[in-house]
């Protein structure tokens, strides 16, 4: 259809095409695992199961963060849980600030980061704390597209993973 010079558009015409739909929110998950992967010395790990309560039935609710990369060095543990949404005004919503608690209390994370698309040419990352435990939590944007450049031609180039995983070391 782009080949022929033809755009998607919701009404209806004379034209039959196949139309592709994209999970964004598990691509953007992929994107920052493959990421964090090529950073040196850190173990990663998606959608690790951890059980963190249990009913009088014995039927368990487990918790599945995005990732979880652990430095092999020290063995301190960053949790991501990754966002494909609009950061407004850099506050997270409550509910998204409850879920990322969860996962650092239950994996005992040093620090834990919720992890937005950005488009801006550089990776910006905010941090802040909960108030139990002295867990570090934060945000983090990751560059899809640095200096606007393809992304064919910049996949590798981002470094907000490890910073991520620098700051939980240090």
């Amino acid at each position: 259809m782009l080949l022929l010079g033809e755009r998607p558009d919701l009404g209806w015409g004379s034209l039959d095409v196949v139309s592709l739909v994209f999970d964004m929110n598990h691509l953007f998950e992929s994107y920052v695992a493959v990421q964090l992967r090529r950073v040196a010395g850190v173990n990663v790990q998606t959608q690790a199961r951890a059980s963190f309560w249990r009913s009088d039935d014995g039927a368990w609710r487990i918790l599945k963060p995005d990732a979880v990369a652990t430095v092999r060095a020290t063995g301190d543990v960053v949790v991501l849980d990754t966002k494909w949404k609009e950061l407004r005004d850099e506050r997270p919503s409550d509910d998204d600030l409850r879920q990322l608690y969860s996962y650092a209390e239950t994996l005992e994370a040093r620090r834990s980061y919720l992890v937005y698309p950005s488009v801006d040419a550089a990776a910006v990352i905010r941090g802040g704390s909960f108030e139990r435990g002295g867990r570090r939590a934060g945000t983090a944007r990751i560059a899809l597209m640095p200096e606007r450049r393809p992304l064919s031609a910049n996949v590798t180039e981002t470094s907000a993973p490890r910073s991520l995983v620098k700051r939980a070391s240090g």
